[in-house]
């Protein structure tokens, strides 16, 4: 009967079609062909067609099926077909007494689960779990040394420490049932082992749980479906739901490219060599895995330090480029600012001039008129070639004289005035402004040299 309880509501619609469509009643055998097709319906009706109803149920080696690797654990143990798992005497190299099992195959003893239902956390959990399986199969002295070391911390943790490391070991799941009929010889003869519990102490990092009650086997599906272990999850529900009697279950897993794989497959019907060659051959696997892994990682590593540093040089010249754009923009500024000043500076100092000049004008007497006597002709050599002509009664100031180049704008205290003297004269140092013309003899004809001063 198929634990409903344990599909998730997509899965259980998956089954409820299939049986429908196929008209198929063995719902373990609808469910055996939707987990071995990935629950992917249309894989799964194709396979049912394809081998036919008749063979739908599902058997070890059955045609038109891809042996389950569970199944191909439990094939290879023997030869033609012979199973020879740990609670069998035929070719077994485990030694011990079978329990006695009722018509179910199970136990006829009733035994407290490895781990009864109590509202614990995972790690108090696993600890109950380690405790109870110490004192129900460590506590000869024999078997006291080698007790298995379960890992007791939560499953993200068991992840971390598996698949995260530098070193790395496989995840190795230990699912225990008590209606497992080859449990205890299982457990003393195979897992505590002093060769087996050594390996798996170096070599694997061993998570324990037990699923004899169903609240115990609810949470671990939650745990796994939590973890994105839907490979282990499909794996243990499938083994759950048709072989009881085979518990104990143990799952090998890998991950890459954070995908999780299974990799090797043991069950209470394993022996003890096919046992040691499974975790031989997957603990290789692993590590040629997970170099891979690390190979990966490490060009992932090198690519990303490479991007940080093109990054970081882009970003370099990017703030250079900034910063010398903002410089720029600095000096312009100022230079705008400095011209802004030096133009109202310049329209100040024109607004002077200008003033300056128009009261020098004002104070320009009368031109005379060429025909007029007692006049002098003065003609201006002034700056860039040009010229100018003025005349002045002979009875005006020489004042009169600058007064008219300051109108001009020819300012006194920035332009020198020479006569034609030889050597020339400096106007307003060698007559006196305020005499006139006549009075300081200035000839008839004069020429004046207007020169910027030094």
């Amino acid at each position: 009967m198929v634990p409903i309880e344990f599909l998730t509501t997509d899965e259980l619609d998956k089954l409820r079609k299939f049986m429908e469509i196929t008209n198929i009643e063995d719902d373990e055998a609808a469910h055996t062909l939707l987990v071995e097709s990935n629950w992917n319906l249309e894989v799964a009706l194709e396979t049912f067609w394809l081998i036919g109803p008749e063979s739908s149920a599902p058997a070890i080696g059955s045609t038109g099926f891809q042996l389950d690797p569970i199944e191909q654990s439990h094939n290879l143990a023997g030869s033609n077909g012979e199973d020879i798992g740990i609670g069998n005497n035929q070719n077994d190299e485990f030694v011990g007494e079978v329990e006695e099992a009722g018509p179910s195959g199970a136990s006829s003893v009733e035994m407290e689960p490895l781990m009864p239902i109590h509202n614990q956390s995972v790690p108090d959990a696993l600890t109950t779990f380690a405790d109870n399986f110490e004192r129900r199969y460590c506590s000869e002295c024999n078997l006291a040394s080698f007790m298995p070391m379960f890992f007791t911390k939560t499953l993200e943790e068991a992840i971390e420490v598996a698949f995260n490391s530098e070193e790395g070991k496989p995840l190795l799941f230990f699912f225990n049932h008590e209606q497992g009929k080859n449990k205890k010889h299982f457990i003393e003869n195979g897992l505590c082992n002093d060769y087996i519990s050594d390996l798996l102490r170096n070599n694997f990092v061993l998570f324990p749980w037990d699923v004899t009650e169903s609240v115990n086997m609810q949470r671990m599906l939650q745990m796994l479906l939590d973890a994105s272990m839907k490979c282990v999850y499909d794996r243990l529900l499938h083994f759950y739901s048709r072989r009881l009697e085979d518990f104990p279950l143990m799952v090998v897993v890998s991950r890459q490219r954070s995908a999780y794989e299974v990799i090797g497959t043991i069950t209470g019907s394993t022996n003890l060599e096919m046992m040691c060659h499974i975790f031989h051959e997957s603990f290789q696997q692993f590590k040629i895995d997970h170099e891979a892994c690390l190979q990966e990682e490490m060009k992932r590593k090198h690519d990303r330090e490479l991007l940080d540093k093109q990054n970081l040089e882009y970003q370099q010249s990017l703030m250079a480029d900034l910063r010398r754009k903002k410089e720029k923009q600095l000096l312009e500024e100022k230079a705008a600012t400095k011209n802004g000043r030096l133009l109202k500076e310049s329209k100040k100092k024109e607004e002077e001039d200008n003033h300056r000049a128009q009261m020098a004008a004002r104070k320009v007497p009368e031109q005379p008129k060429e025909s007029d006597s007692e006049i002098v002709t003065i003609k201006f050599r002034l700056p860039g070639s040009k010229q100018d002509t003025r005349l002045f009664y002979k009875t005006d100031k020489v004042r009169a004289l600058i007064d008219y180049l300051e109108s001009k704008k020819y300012f006194s205290d920035r332009y020198t005035f020479l006569n034609s003297d030889i050597p020339k004269q400096d106007i307003t140092e060698f007559f006196d402004c305020e005499k006139t013309f006549a009075e300081v003899n200035w000839p008839n004809k004069e020429i004046v040299f207007v020169n910027p001063s030094e």
